[in-house]
């Protein structure tokens, strides 16, 4: 069995770019790198380094991204997700994981 030995980024899909940032870089005091518009994959992306690693805060850009969640359409205003997490918790990969069966 192959054992992780690092993780190169992490890529969180955001409702508000700001939001994520004041959690990300202000509250937990990553240092944002750069913001960059990435239209191919109808989305913003905020790139924050941490260690070896990057969190990326992913902002889908169009309502019809194959980022954006389940039931997510984007956002209208600069308001938070409520209570600042989706509904029924967790994460949700952008791509399948290697060798992962097909769901």
């Amino acid at each position: 069995m192959t054992t992780i030995q690092r993780i190169h980024h992490a890529a969180i899909v955001v409702q508000d770019l700001e939001a994520g940032l004041r959690f990300w870089r202000d509250a937990l005091g990553l240092q944002l790198e750069h913001i960059e518009d990435v239209p191919e994959q109808a989305s913003r992306v905020a790139f924050l380094p941490i260690g070896d690693a990057e969190i990326e805060l992913v902002l889908p850009t169009t309502d019809d991204s194959g980022l954006a969640l389940p039931g997510q359409t984007r956002p209208r205003d600069s308001s938070p997700v409520p209570g600042g997490r989706r509904p029924g918790g967790g994460a949700r990969s952008t791509a399948p994981a290697q060798g992962a069966p097909d769901q």
